[in-house]
């Protein structure tokens, strides 16, 4: 696979990414053929094969990203493809959830207010 970062290969709702090394479709029998790193190749129907390319990157650096209203910590990178986002974590973990369910922003200043003696 060209970059594995580039594509989001979901069988059956579940990320496989890193474990595929090539596909192919065949439309007249609406069936993915799809090959993993262990050699084995399986078929597929399409309808179980969620396939997106080309996300956008959000590097996470400044920003907190929210998820499901539900601060995420520890998130290295957000790709998001359309109707789905993958979330990196720093220890290279993977979370995939719907778009809709994702939101990052800027991270406001905290201020420790100053101590005041009595």
């Amino acid at each position: 696979m060209a970059n594995l970062w580039n594509y989001l290969f979901c069988i059956k709702g579940e990320d496989k990414t890193a474990e595929i090394v090539s596909w192919e479709f065949d439309n007249n029998k609406s069936v993915v053929y799809i090959t993993y790193s262990n050699g084995k190749s399986y078929p597929y129907s399409i309808k179980n094969v969620l396939f997106l390319k080309n996300p956008k990157n959000i590097m996470i650096s400044k920003q907190i990203v929210i998820c499901k209203g539900y601060i995420k910590d520890n998130i290295k990178l957000v790709q998001f493809f359309g109707s789905y986002c993958r979330l990196i974590y720093k220890n290279k973990d993977l979370l995939i959830i719907r778009y809709t369910f994702v939101i990052y922003k800027f991270a406001k200043k905290t201020t420790t207010p100053n101590k005041q003696k009595l």
